[in-house]
């Protein structure tokens, strides 16, 4: 075990990427024989979970001194996220380049916070650098422009769906060939039991559940709004549940508040272990505007949970089949997203089961080994 692989990902707020890191990280450390994880901390953001970390057996490396993301809260606005961003930008710089001119030989793979990395090897060449994409990026001019000149610079971007893969190599068909798919490691499932079977009181029944960060991408002003106009004279016997945390918080609440819909709606903050609740909810609601591919998608299939979610780009329709494993609704279509609700309450017992078993079958792409194949196959290919 003498090739060493840095994972990149600093990250300013709660983000299903780390989860992602962790367990790409785990795959490794737990099947090859020839490749020793690292997860780079850049500026404290990894503290927090330095436990999870040190228990699965994965290196962390302190890039820095500074703790500037150590314990950060969940950002409360656009524009502070922002300003972070570039300080970090800034604040980073120096200590990156220093460590990427010490590490050519090794890899890295850079997940977050991902112009820089690439800004620094438009000059050192580091062919070794890997760019896994977490969403397709909203190309602006001068991102375009990067990654341009970027993608002469490396060899391989892997992409969490095919999707994304097309889109980017529409978008630079010149580099068709670095563009490769591998599968989240969303699933790993010993964790995954552990965490479903642990006693945990709820205090809900007959209960939708809403899993994500409260931002503009989750969409969700769009569920309110339809709880709001259907709620009393279509579903008044459910309550429907939001878990997470994010800059839209605030402007949720507001909203639940001036419409009088706490009797119905709660909002649960985040919740370090979901299972429980995902477990024994009538299913999942999306109202995603985009997914890559989205994680709580495949984390309720394995829990025998359906699936209500928008038609969003870009992982909900390889996921799922309408009508033969989950729900699919036009985006922000009230009248759809009606319609879907209302097939899966009238649906059979034994049609559940059916539709949950055929779920089950799409994601076993997301376990952490199939995970360790196709990334170990792309890193000898390097």
């Amino acid at each position: 075990m003498n090739n060493k692989i840095f994972y990149w990902s600093p990250f300013i707020d709660k983000v299903a990427t780390t989860k992602s890191v962790i367990n790409s990280c785990y795959s490794l450390k737990k099947y090859s024989r020839n490749f020793k994880p690292v997860i780079l901390n850049a500026c404290g953001e990894w503290n927090s979970l330095s436990d999870e970390i040190d228990q699965k057996g994965i290196s962390l490396e302190n890039l820095t001194s500074l703790k500037i993301l150590e314990n950060k809260p969940s950002q409360k606005g656009f524009i502070k996220s922002r300003l972070l961003y570039f300080y970090l930008l800034i604040q980073l710089y120096s200590p990156l380049l220093n460590f990427l001119k010490k590490n050519r030989e090794n890899f890295i793979i850079i997940h977050l916070l991902t112009s820089l990395p690439l800004m620094l090897n438009i000059f050192l060449k580091n062919k070794k650098m890997i760019l896994r994409i977490s969403g397709l990026p909203k190309f602006t001019f001068l991102r375009k422009m990067l990654w341009k000149v970027a993608l002469d610079k490396i060899d391989t971007v892997l992409c969490p769906t095919i999707d994304t893969m097309i889109n980017l190599q529409k978008n630079f068909p010149k580099d068709i060939n670095k563009f490769k798919v591998l599968r989240d490691p969303v699933i790993y499932v010993k964790e995954i039991l552990r965490l479903k079977n642990t006693e945990k009181k709820i205090d809900y029944q007959n209960y939708f559940l809403s899993i994500g960060r409260l931002t503009k991408q989750k969409n969700y002003m769009f569920l309110l709004q339809f709880l709001k106009k259907f709620h009393k004279q279509k579903y008044s016997k459910y309550t429907f549940l939001i878990a997470g945390e994010g800059e839209e918080e605030q402007k949720l609440k507001n909203y639940i508040k001036k419409n009088n819909m706490e009797n119905y709606v709660k909002m649960l903050g985040y919740q370090k272990n979901i299972f429980p609740l995902l477990k024994n909810a009538e299913a999942l609601i999306s109202t995603s505007l985009w997914e890559d591919p989205g994680f709580t998608l495949i984390e309720s299939g394995f829990v025998n949970t359906l699936v209500i979610t928008s038609n969003c780009p870009n992982g909900p329709k390889e996921i799922l089949n309408n009508g033969a494993n989950g729900y699919i609704y036009q985006t922000n279509s009230f009248n759809d997203i009606e319609k879907q609700i209302d097939i899966f309450l009238k649906d059979s017992q034994k049609l559940k089961v059916n539709k949950k078993k055929n779920l089950k079958k799409y994601i076993k792409e997301f376990t952490i080994f199939n995970h360790f194949k196709e990334l170990q196959k792309n890193l000898n290919e390097n």
